[in-house]
């Protein structure tokens, strides 16, 4: 959620209290508008164009949207406080509900945070058997794909990707952009009457960005 929480009582429809809400939440509140989606649109539009911010209205969404298109700004996000809280028979003690549905919102936010990821197409895929050729046989028409083999079982005769064996000796990075390190390497050669491993090397090196080097 953003790090402000812009207020409007709707015409002065309901009671706000951003005393409570801010006590609660630790988000900071603005003053008290009453009329954000008409005569005060003007404050929101400095709101928006400042960024980082939240108006606590579901309502006028689509508006608040639009305006902030109009000035090349991010879309603020919302929290429907005066639906779900504000428009009931009993306004004098509002302000913990409203701070919870703040709170929610705030964790929600959280939840759905995103990494760019860009991706240079190789995969490497660890495991046994059938199972890690089964797997690489599925990414193999997207992806440059090597196996790395931790039994002994033989590895298939088709080609459509590399299988190598060694240990694990060090992996870093995330998806988009790793790097591995291997003892005891060694290259399954596919040549002859039967595969076999090719010369072992004390150490290997393999990155996402398709390089890789042996010594």
């Amino acid at each position: 959620m953003a790090n402000k929480l812009v207020l409007c009582d709707c015409e002065k429809s309901q009671r706000l209290q951003p005393a409570v809400i801010e006590a609660a939440t630790g988000v900071e509140c603005s003053p008290v508008h009453t009329a954000l989606c008409t005569e005060q649109a003007e404050i929101a539009a400095r709101e928006i164009a400042g960024g980082d911010c939240t108006i606590c209205c579901g309502q006028e969404m689509r508006f608040f949207e639009e305006l902030a298109e109009e000035l090349e700004a991010e879309a603020p996000s919302f929290v429907d406080l005066r639906d779900r809280a504000g428009w009931t028979d009993d306004d004098n003690d509002t302000g913990p509900k409203m701070a919870a549905l703040v709170a929610a919102a705030t964790m929600s936010a959280a939840l759905t945070k995103t990494v760019d990821v860009v991706s240079e197409g190789v995969c490497l895929v660890i495991g046994s058997g059938d199972v890690a050729f089964d797997a690489a046989r599925r990414l193999a028409d997207t992806h440059g794909v090597t196996v790395l083999q931790l039994d002994d079982s033989d590895p298939p005769p088709e080609r459509e990707f590399d299988v190598i064996r060694g240990r694990i000796r060090k992996a870093s990075g995330a998806v988009g952009e790793f790097k591995v390190s291997f003892d005891a390497f060694s290259q399954i050669r596919p040549g002859g009457r039967a595969t076999g491993d090719g010369p072992k090397h004390a150490t290997a090196h393999a990155r996402s960005a398709t390089s890789s080097s042996i010594s």
